[in-house]
């Protein structure tokens, strides 16, 4: 088994630096498990955002159509 290690690549090292600046904007040097846990916090609100958005360009445009659609309705009388 050591000589395996050794000689192959199934057991390999590497320096990774987790420093990082957190959802708090404050820098921190944080595990794997906190990092994707606050990405995943991060991509939610990124998502809920972009929906209301986008649900407020709806709800704005069936407003205008509503209007429009009253006043042809009252021009045909």
């Amino acid at each position: 088994m050591n000589h395996l290690f050794a000689t192959t690549d199934l057991e390999k090292s590497y320096r990774v630096n987790l420093n990082m600046i957190g959802l708090d904007n404050r820098p921190a040097v944080k595990n794997l498990h906190e990092i994707l846990t606050e990405w995943l916090v991060f991509r939610r609100e990124t998502v809920k955002r972009r929906l209301n958005y986008r649900l407020d360009r709806v709800l704005r445009r069936l407003h205008i159509l509503e209007g429009l659609l009253v006043r042809s309705s009252t021009s045909m009388r």
